[in-house]
């Protein structure tokens, strides 16, 4: 068929809207695609009801850089997976033969219609004029909104479909609004925006981006709570999740941002969580962490983030089912954040709930294929359901290569391979960019050999790696809880804590 499919298109029981990066099915929410999938899908509904060979999706998707088949392999099977379509079976993706696919449904393009036009005086149509940017804001708020999510989804265009990102998934742009919190538009809104739809892509490069248009918004308005309380946000993940930045220098900063957005707003509830997330996983202060958190809640009970810090909190605890249930919450809310998902997953491991672990995780890598950690625990899920190939494989792709070499070490040595998990716990203990240590206990402490375990949980403790909170529920430290070095670590972390 020939007809511009840009701004959408109808597929059997999907329309597809690929400047979102999603489609949308009968229940109206959407599934998000990748931009390499989304214009795999694009050129099959161009030529449908005639088929397109590999070769000729592999030229207009990837043009001529030099791909092997296997890119299209993979997008053909992320489409499937999305539609919920069956190879054996197909409803909208045909396989051919060694030729290629076709499209099996009738596509029908999306019709923009064009706005009615204005009357002059006369009653006679006026000139047609076009009102743009600022001007359309002031008059007309819900085009205030159009253009603040455009504005955000563009600049996120500039960093998601990047030609060597070939399977990144794109996510709604506007994070859900914070219970109490209403908008102003102000151009340090704008920037704001900017930052909050790059951070939930939870990678190191939008961190960076987002630091600096947070630092950009708090330079326009220094009394901006919730830009300061975002940009702690933004300095905590740099640390601990990216090691970005040295600890102490970035978890100062973290701190400083926080507190300069509590000196401004002391009743801005994210702004407690998120030093309450220091207090906890830094200074090990979980009675200071527990006020912040209290405060947080009464503030904002309803917040995604002031839950996801209320379950981090309850996990340390081994509250697990309570955590649980909070996770729950918070992902109802924000559906589509990568981190809570990957929480929830890890919540579900540590009460042995593997299924929905894996489905979880497996959610958290489609919202976000580059998100750090969520391979290594599909690895340890996997494991723990004895698939030792599927689990060694998720640990390879991870992309933290702390998490990534502990990993293998676990899975190689659950395989019975020694050698490989020697070398490559060898390499995670050496690593230039210094170790993981509570990855690296946990995976001596899986081997049986616990008083290595228990030399680096205590070196965790030293190096203030926030992990080691876990202590209580991790699984994989289950042996060590019958040792004499058990107990005296528990009690200097300062746990237990009753909420």
């Amino acid at each position: 068929m020939v007809a511009d499919l840009t701004h959408g298109f109808q597929f059997g029981a999907f329309k597809a809207e690929p400047l979102k990066g999603c489609v949308i099915g009968d229940d109206r929410q959407p599934r998000h695609l990748p931009p390499k999938a989304m214009e795999v899908l694009t050129s099959l509904a161009e030529a449908a009801p005639e088929p397109l060979t590999r070769e000729d999706l592999i030229n207009k998707v990837w043009g001529e850089r030099c791909v092997s088949d296997e890119v299209l392999t993979h997008a053909i099977a992320e489409l499937r997976h999305v539609l919920g379509d069956r190879p054996s079976s197909p409803e909208y993706i045909q396989t051919i033969p060694k030729r290629g696919y076709r499209l099996l449904c009738y596509v029908r393009p999306t019709v923009i219609s064009a706005p009615p036009q204005e009357k002059d005086d006369r009653g006679s149509p006026a000139q047609s004029r076009v009102v743009w940017g600022f001007d359309a804001i002031q008059r007309n708020p819900v085009a205030s909104v159009l253009f603040l999510g455009g504005f955000a989804g563009a600049l996120s265009a500039l960093y998601y479909l990047h030609d060597d990102q070939e399977n990144e998934s794109l996510v709604p742009v506007l994070s859900p609004p914070r219970v109490g919190q209403t908008l102003e538009h102000t151009p340090a809104s704008e920037l704001m925006l900017q930052a909050e739809s790059l951070e939930r892509r939870t990678t190191p490069e939008n961190a960076r981006n987002a630091e600096i248009l947070l630092e950009k918004a708090v330079s326009i308005e220094p009394d901006n709570a919730p830009a300061w309380s975002l940009l702690g946000r933004i300095y905590y993940r740099q640390t601990r999740l990216f090691r970005s930045r040295p600890l102490h220098e970035g978890m100062e900063l973290a701190r400083q941002a926080m507190q300069r957005a509590l000196v401004i707003n002391p009743n801005y509830g994210p702004a407690h969580a998120d030093l309450a997330l220091v207090n906890m996983t830094f200074d090990f202060d979980f009675d200071g962490a527990f006020q912040h958190l209290r405060r947080a809640q009464d503030l904002n009970p309803a917040d995604p983030h002031v839950l996801r810090v209320a379950a981090k909190m309850e996990m340390t605890h081994a509250h697990v089912d309570h955590a649980i249930d909070l996770l729950e919450r918070s992902v109802g809310i924000d559906p589509h954040s990568c981190i809570l998902r990957a929480e929830l997953g890890q919540a579900y491991y540590f009460a042995s709930r593997l299924g929905e672990a894996e489905k979880e995780l497996d959610r958290s890598l489609i919202l976000n294929p580059d998100v750090v950690r969520s391979r290594y625990l599909l690895g340890l899920v996997r494991l723990a359901r004895h698939s030792e190939e599927l689990a060694l494989a998720a640990m390879r792709d991870e992309p933290d290569e702390g998490f990534r070499l502990a990993g293998v070490a676990l899975v190689r040595h659950a395989m019975a391979n020694d050698n490989a998990s020697n070398e490559a716990l060898s390499m995670a203990i050496t690593s230039e960019i210094g170790p993981r240590a509570y990855p690296v206990a946990a995976a001596y402490a899986f081997r049986g050999q616990h008083e290595d375990a228990l030399d680096w949980l205590e070196l965790a403790y030293d190096k203030q790696d926030g992990d080691v909170i876990f202590l209580l529920v991790d699984p994989l430290l289950a042996g060590l809880r019958s040792t004499d070095r058990w107990q005296p670590l528990v009690e200097k972390l300062g746990l237990p804590h009753r909420m």
